[in-house]
């Protein structure tokens, strides 16, 4: 009885595949009974206290084979993935990591300012269409910084060529987003003194707040990250996600306080507006000296 029992508890340590994945389903099955009985309140409570105590052992079960089981698939996802050189250098270099998500990013982008421009024509709105230029001008800075470091690497291997290039594309970044910040906190300014509200239509929101959720959390991850690389590139590319990432939040505060507040909310975003835009523009100014340093050492350089 002994050997049967330890056998039983090994097998609940270690569980195989089906049994796992069958557990998981039925469990899933019983927690929805559980929180669809919680709307009916007639339901016996001796049925209802069974489900609860039957639920929460499915989930600590259900928590306990994920943690065994999410190691397992990220490697075996890790040994597909490195069977072909596309996906092992995604995996091992993180600058080719950073050009193949700024492609994606850049797709997104495109999608987001379009779906912004819409929003602006359909409500005839001067915030949209600010929003939708704004992100489609970053959206063309991606894509200049991309073209850009493919047609530099024609020139690794001359003295000094490719790295001055490079410098080059990191200061007109720079410089680029300066002069779309400027242009941008004009509305901003506009938007925060005449306490004007948006709202986004429909089911817009989500997709406002899912981008700007995104945002946040891929320019923060990346932003260390890309300081320890000596790649301009990377770093122009980490400064213009972390402009998008701003503004995203600020386009979503505009409309959350619009939907969930009373008053005149046009301060808040005035505030809001003016740091994150002299952020920006900070940003901006510090690429452009980091780039002259570099740009006067290469010179010297040569000589």
């Amino acid at each position: 009885m002994n050997g049967k029992i330890k056998l039983l508890l090994e097998k609940i340590k270690k569980p195989k595949p089906l049994f796992a994945g069958l557990f998981v389903t039925v469990s899933v099955i019983i927690i929805a009974v559980t929180l669809v009985s919680l709307a009916f309140p007639d339901f016996p409570e001796i049925v209802a206290y069974a489900l609860y105590a039957v639920s929460a052992i499915c989930l600590t079960y259900t928590v306990y084979i994920t943690v065994l089981v999410v190691p397992k698939i990220k490697a075996w996802t890790i040994r597909i993935l490195r069977k072909t050189e596309f996906t092992s250098n995604v995996l091992d270099d993180y600058g080719f990591r950073t050009t193949v998500f700024a492609v994606v990013t850049f797709i997104i982008s495109v999608g987001y300012a379009l779906m912004e421009g819409v929003i602006a024509i359909t409500t005839a709105s001067l915030w949209f269409g600010a929003l939708a230029f704004y992100y489609f001008i970053l959206a063309l800075i991606r894509g200049f910084l991309l073209n850009a470091k493919r047609r530099a690497k024609k020139h690794i291997g001359k003295e000094h060529e490719y790295p001055i290039i490079i410098t080059k594309i990191f200061r007109a970044t720079g410089i680029s987003l300066i002069i779309l910040t400027l242009a941008f906190s004009v509305e901003v300014f506009h938007v925060g003194i005449n306490g004007q509200t948006f709202k986004y239509a429909g089911l817009t929101i989500f997709a406002s707040a899912a981008y700007a959720f995104y945002k946040i959390i891929h320019s923060t991850v990346n932003f260390a990250k890309a300081r320890k690389f000596e790649d301009l590139t990377i770093g122009a590319i980490r400064n213009v996600n972390l402009a998008d990432a701003l503004v995203s939040i600020l386009a979503l505060q505009t409309a959350l306080l619009n939907a969930y507040s009373t008053g005149d909310t046009g301060i808040y975003n005035l505030l809001t507006g003016s740091v994150f835009c002299a952020l920006i523009i900070f940003v901006g100014v510090i690429m452009i000296i980091k780039a002259n340093k570099l740009l006067t050492r290469y010179k010297n350089e040569r000589r």
